[in-house]
Protein backbone atom coordinates (compact mmCIF):
# COMPACT_ATOMS: atom_id res chain seq x y z
CA UNK A 1 0.00 0.00 0.00
CA UNK A 2 2.76 2.69 0.95
CA UNK A 3 4.25 1.66 -2.71
CA UNK A 4 1.80 2.77 -4.35
CA UNK A 5 0.77 5.59 -1.86
CA UNK A 6 4.52 6.89 -3.02
CA UNK A 7 3.98 6.08 -6.73
CA UNK A 8 1.02 8.66 -6.72
CA UNK A 9 2.34 10.96 -4.74
CA UNK A 10 5.20 11.14 -7.25
CA UNK A 11 3.38 10.99 -10.14
CA UNK A 12 0.93 14.04 -8.65
CA UNK A 13 4.21 16.19 -7.47
CA UNK A 14 5.83 15.37 -11.48
CA UNK A 15 2.49 16.57 -12.76
CA UNK A 16 2.01 19.94 -10.51
CA UNK A 17 5.56 20.74 -11.08
CA UNK A 18 4.83 20.74 -14.35
CA UNK A 19 1.56 22.66 -14.15
CA UNK A 20 3.16 25.39 -12.36
CA UNK A 21 6.04 25.45 -14.20
CA UNK A 22 3.70 26.20 -17.41
CA UNK A 23 2.37 29.16 -15.39
CA UNK A 24 5.97 31.25 -14.15
CA UNK A 25 9.86 29.65 -14.69
CA UNK A 26 10.95 28.18 -11.23
CA UNK A 27 13.68 30.21 -9.49
CA UNK A 28 15.42 26.35 -8.95
CA UNK A 29 14.82 24.32 -11.26
CA UNK A 30 16.42 20.88 -10.23
CA UNK A 31 14.68 20.90 -6.96
CA UNK A 32 11.39 19.14 -8.26
CA UNK A 33 13.92 16.78 -10.17
CA UNK A 34 15.27 15.94 -7.41
CA UNK A 35 12.21 15.10 -5.21
CA UNK A 36 10.85 13.18 -7.62
CA UNK A 37 13.70 11.33 -8.25
CA UNK A 38 13.98 10.50 -4.32
CA UNK A 39 10.10 9.85 -4.16
CA UNK A 40 10.85 6.91 -6.68
CA UNK A 41 14.18 5.65 -4.84
CA UNK A 42 11.66 5.81 -1.39
CA UNK A 43 9.48 3.47 -3.64
CA UNK A 44 12.02 1.31 -4.79
CA UNK A 45 13.19 0.52 -1.56
CA UNK A 46 9.77 -0.49 -0.02
CA UNK A 47 9.19 -2.50 -3.20
CA UNK A 48 12.54 -4.48 -2.92
CA UNK A 49 11.86 -4.78 0.69
CA UNK A 50 8.50 -6.63 -0.04
CA UNK A 51 10.49 -9.29 -2.29
CA UNK A 52 9.94 -12.99 -0.11
CA UNK A 53 13.75 -13.91 -1.20
CA UNK A 54 16.07 -15.04 1.79
CA UNK A 55 18.78 -12.77 0.00
CA UNK A 56 16.39 -9.51 0.65
CA UNK A 57 15.57 -10.88 4.32
CA UNK A 58 18.47 -9.82 5.80
CA UNK A 59 18.34 -5.95 4.42
CA UNK A 60 14.45 -5.69 5.11
CA UNK A 61 15.12 -3.75 8.61
CA UNK A 62 17.67 -1.24 6.53
CA UNK A 63 15.13 -1.06 3.40
CA UNK A 64 11.81 -0.40 5.51
CA UNK A 65 13.88 2.32 7.69
CA UNK A 66 15.29 3.86 5.37
CA UNK A 67 12.01 4.66 3.42
CA UNK A 68 10.65 5.51 6.58
CA UNK A 69 12.90 8.09 7.97
CA UNK A 70 13.32 9.67 3.95
CA UNK A 71 9.61 9.49 3.69
CA UNK A 72 8.89 11.25 7.07
CA UNK A 73 11.78 13.90 6.81
CA UNK A 74 10.78 14.74 3.39
CA UNK A 75 6.91 15.21 4.10
CA UNK A 76 8.19 17.09 7.36
CA UNK A 77 10.24 19.67 5.20
CA UNK A 78 7.00 20.22 2.38
CA UNK A 79 4.39 20.44 4.94
CA UNK A 80 2.84 23.43 3.22
CA UNK A 81 3.17 21.73 -0.49
CA UNK A 82 2.48 17.76 -0.51
CA UNK A 83 3.73 16.87 2.92
CA UNK A 84 0.93 15.61 4.28
CA UNK A 85 0.57 12.38 2.37
CA UNK A 86 4.03 11.70 2.33
CA UNK A 87 4.19 11.29 5.91
CA UNK A 88 1.02 9.41 5.98
CA UNK A 89 2.80 6.94 3.36
CA UNK A 90 6.34 6.95 5.97
CA UNK A 91 3.93 6.05 8.92
CA UNK A 92 2.55 3.40 7.12
CA UNK A 93 6.21 1.87 6.02
CA UNK A 94 7.09 2.85 9.77
CA UNK A 95 4.33 0.17 11.10
CA UNK A 96 5.81 -2.15 8.46
CA UNK A 97 9.04 -1.44 10.00
CA UNK A 98 7.66 -2.07 13.63
CA UNK A 99 6.40 -5.18 12.82
CA UNK A 100 9.79 -6.72 11.07
CA UNK A 101 11.65 -9.14 13.57
CA UNK A 102 15.06 -10.05 12.32
CA UNK A 103 17.82 -11.30 14.40
CA UNK A 104 20.30 -8.33 13.34
CA UNK A 105 19.50 -5.82 15.82
CA UNK A 106 18.69 -2.25 15.31
CA UNK A 107 21.85 -0.75 13.88
CA UNK A 108 20.72 -1.96 10.11
CA UNK A 109 17.69 0.06 10.50
CA UNK A 110 19.54 2.83 11.92
CA UNK A 111 22.14 3.03 9.41
CA UNK A 112 19.89 2.94 6.92
CA UNK A 113 17.32 5.85 8.24
CA UNK A 114 20.35 8.25 8.44
CA UNK A 115 21.69 7.47 4.82
CA UNK A 116 18.53 7.99 3.61
CA UNK A 117 18.37 11.36 5.31
CA UNK A 118 21.53 12.55 4.91
CA UNK A 119 21.11 12.29 1.05
CA UNK A 120 18.04 13.78 1.50
CA UNK A 121 19.56 16.46 3.06
CA UNK A 122 22.63 16.75 0.91
CA UNK A 123 20.58 16.61 -2.12
CA UNK A 124 18.80 19.52 -1.17
CA UNK A 125 21.67 21.62 -0.59
CA UNK A 126 23.42 20.63 -3.62
CA UNK A 127 19.72 21.46 -5.73
CA UNK A 128 18.79 24.73 -3.69
CA UNK A 129 20.96 25.43 -1.49
CA UNK A 130 18.67 24.99 1.47
CA UNK A 131 20.41 24.08 4.30
CA UNK A 132 23.26 26.81 3.85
Amino acid sequence: MAFAAVLAIDFAYVTLIRIENQEAPNPTPYVPFFVAGYLAAMALLIAVAMVPRPEVVRFRVALRAAAAAGLLVLGILAAFSIGLPIVIAGLLVLVALIQTRTPGGRWPGVVGGSVAIAVLLIGFQLTEGLLF
